[in-house]
């Protein structure tokens, strides 16, 4: 305690103090009076004061005639042992921030300190590296503010720090330290690393979208700090937001909006940007952008088969469809949807499968019907769904039948002719069951054919009637042939021949066979081999029988021997020598042969060596013996064809013969028929005819004039001695 006093008279002599609870009641209850004699301090100890109750010192003094003066008593002092109540502090203002983007200054606000006794007389604030375990800004007194900015601070990026503040009382006693939560520098901006629309169970970027989708804008963002917000708008360029205003979006990896409003094929962007938790503000990104799709694609064709349209199938388990000219301006196009049916559209044999982004498809597992008409139907369907009208193809129809209907088989073949007497039966097989077919027969030399037509489901028979021409051309013409599936075959041209009359072996020849074949049937009266009468011109008669063999049937024979020989023929000179052989002699003036007594026909071909040589035949004739002849000058070749009614026939022939100054060879090729074209024997003769002159005969050498040599020819008509002698011009002998 301390006091001061004073007396003007006799001096102080002491003070005495006393402490009391009272500052009216003075009994020394405390500290009973204590003298401290002249001093005016003393410090008053071996107290039990009690911590909030206040205690009042009196003094009183005593000069030295021992006057006392009235006591003098304190204001009172408190007793304070307690330090303040230690409070909060925060970084910031009002809360604490975690995050700090100035790295040269922090602010620190503290509140809660609080000193029931003596009151807090100062704060001090530190501020801390939490890393490096230091500190930046050591104790600072701010007196009683309760918020202080440290400032020209060199903070790190990424740092963590915290806050310190106490308080300290009147009476010195300091508070506990109150320390900040951590908060982090970050001055970097907030990072947008991926952006894109997709759709609800989707997870890629999606381009185009449909007008009743609803669209998920994703995204991510990175900070070296942490992320506050994320701000979400769309425009029609990047970076704006003429179509949904920015706003803070509602979690933070995705938004979704609605596309009723969007106009259909204008491109629209997301824009995004970020916001840390430090108020770093980062730079606005956008996604590729996406379109609204509300329009179907444009429908194109579809042809059943692999490549060109078919109309009509042979399998009954699968078919396949193809389809051209579908487009979509818009998504493009993400499949196609196909189906088959038995009308257009129809879907009752195949529902509508999604075959993926191809342009053909072959169905499968089918049991489709014979002579049913099928249509493939294809839809296009775009990236949004949208699908187009569903197109159907001109329908196949199923044929189980390999191609089109065609004639598979005629009879008779081409080798078989037809009877000028009977006509023919023609039958024309198809490949399968034909629901119609027309049918035209023509003569190829314009005769008016008379024919029955009689159908079947796989085949047409015609019964051509006779007689018919001789060596005409009979044509049929199949068209319109249409099977039961309403397939249509290609038109078809059969061409059939009409035999040659009188040519009864079928060879194209009017030779000594077909003479034996008739003179059997004349003798034997077998009217199959009759010919006439006939109508027409060799060789193209019509034959009208009368079933009376007579001179009328000759003549045809005849007259179509001729014809055939009328054209140069080279004959048969290498016929194999077998069976009976002919008498043949040959004198200097003729050629005598002598035919078998049972041989009916036969033929004597002669062949020259040369043109000096020839044979002349008998004249033509008929009767017992019919003899038939021809000359062909230029390939010095003739020929005899004969044939026997009776025995009485003449069976040798003597032929003359005429040859020049030169030997020359003659072949006789022969042919010797019995009944009904029977070869009983043929061969080949070969002959050399040397001339024999009547005279002596000498004849103009050759070549002459010459140089060296020359040939002079000589005949005689006896063996003997010959002199030749050779004289010039002068008349004198060269040689002899």
């Amino acid at each position: 305690a301390h006091w001061n006093g004073s007396d003007a008279a006799s001096g102080i002599k002491k003070y005495e103090y006393a402490v009391d609870t009272s500052a009216t009641t003075i009994t020394g209850t405390i500290k009973e009076w204590t003298s401290a004699g002249t001093d005016t301090s003393a410090t008053i100890g071996s107290l039990s004061l009690v911590e909030g109750k206040t205690y009042y010192v009196s003094v009183r003094a005593t000069d030295k005639l021992d006057n006392v003066s009235d006591v003098v008593t304190s204001n009172g002092v408190k007793i304070d042992i307690t330090a303040p109540t230690v409070g909060s502090v925060v970084h910031g203002t009002d809360h604490h921030l975690h995050w700090l983007s100035d790295t040269s200054g922090a602010k620190a606000t503290w509140s809660g300190f609080s000193d029931g006794a003596s009151g807090i007389k100062e704060y001090e604030v530190l501020l801390r590296d939490t890393l490096n375990n230091k500190n930046i800004v050591d104790w600072t007194n701010v007196s009683l503010e309760v918020t202080y900015s440290f400032t020209a601070l060199a903070l790190l990026n990424n740092g963590q720090y915290y806050l310190k503040v106490r308080a300290s009382d009147v009476v010195g006693n300091l508070s506990h330290v109150a320390e900040s939560s951590v908060f982090q520098v970050d001055n970097e901006k907030p990072v947008v690393t991926t952006l894109f629309e997709t759709m609800e169970g989707k997870t890629d970027d999606i381009d185009w979208f449909a007008p009743d989708d609803k669209i998920i804008h994703r995204f991510v963002g990175t900070d070296n700090g942490a992320i506050l917000q994320y701000e979400f708008a769309i425009g029609t360029t990047d970076s704006t937001d003429d179509i949904i205003e920015w706003a803070v979006t509602v979690n933070d990896s995705s938004d979704t909006t609605v596309t009723d409003t969007l106009e259909d094929g204008k491109l629209y962007y997301t824009n995004l940007k970020l916001k840390d938790k430090a108020d770093n503000l980062g730079d606005i990104f956008s996604s590729d952008g996406f379109r609204i799709d509300g329009s179907p694609p444009k429908s194109g064709q579809v042809s059943d088969g692999a490549s060109e349209d078919i109309d009509f199938s042979e399998s009954t388990t699968s078919t396949i469809v193809n389809w051209s000219g579908f487009a979509d301006n818009g998504s493009g196009i993400s499949h196609y949807l196909v189906s088959l049916g038995t009308t257009s559209g129809g879907e009752e044999v195949q529902q509508p499968v999604d075959v993926g982004n191809i342009r053909n498809y072959l169905f499968t597992g089918l049991s489709l019907e014979h002579g049913v008409t099928y249509y493939s139907s294809v839809a296009a369907v775009d990236s949004v769904g949208n699908e187009s009208i569903n197109v159907s193809s001109d329908g196949f129809t199923m044929d189980v039948y390999p191609g089109p209907p065609r004639v598979a088989s005629s009879k008779p073949d081409e080798t078989t002719f037809l009877s000028l007497i009977n006509g023919g039966h023609l039958v024309f097989k198809f490949s399968e069951p034909v629901g119609s077919a027309d049918l035209s027969i023509y003569s190829k030399l314009g005769d008016q054919l008379q024919f029955e037509r009689i159908d079947y489901s796989d085949s047409i028979a015609v019964a051509l009637s006779g007689p018919l021409t001789s060596l005409d051309t009979i044509q049929v013409e199949m068209s319109q042939l249409t099977d039961e599936s309403g397939r249509v075959g290609n038109d078809t041209l059969l061409t059939f021949y009409n035999e040659m009359i009188a040519d009864y072996n079928h060879d194209t020849a009017i030779d000594a066979s077909d003479l034996s074949m008739l003179v059997t049937g004349w003798t034997s009266e077998d009217y199959f081999y009759e010919l006439g009468p006939v109508e027409g011109e060799a060789p193209y008669f019509v034959p009208i029988i009368d079933l009376e063999y007579d001179l009328r049937d000759l003549m045809a024979f005849t007259r179509m021997w001729h014809w055939y020989h009328g054209t140069p023929q080279l004959l048969n000179l290498a016929r194999v020598n077998f069976g009976d052989e002919l008498d043949v002699t040959v004198n200097d003036k003729s050629l005598t042969v002598t035919i078998p007594e049972h041989v009916i026909a036969g033929q004597l071909a002669f062949q020259v060596s040369d043109s000096e040589l020839s044979v002349t035949l008998p004249e033509e004739k008929t009767g017992d013996v019919i003899l038939l002849s021809h000359t062909e000058a230029g390939l010095l070749q003739s020929v005899m064809d004969f044939a026997y009614f009776n025995e009485d026939g003449e069976r040798n022939f003597v032929l003359p013969l005429e040859y020049g100054r030169h030997s020359s060879t003659l072949t006789l090729s022969y042919a010797l028929y019995g009944k009904d074209g029977v070869v009983t024997g043929q061969g080949v003769v070969t002959m050399d005819v040397t001339p024999v002159p009547v005279e002596f005969v000498l004849n103009q050498n050759y070549p002459n004039p010459f140089n060296p040599t020359t040939q002079i020819e000589y005949g005689l008509p006896v063996d003997g001695q010959v002199k030749l002698t050779v004289y010039d011009l002068l008349g004198q002998e060269v040689r002899s």
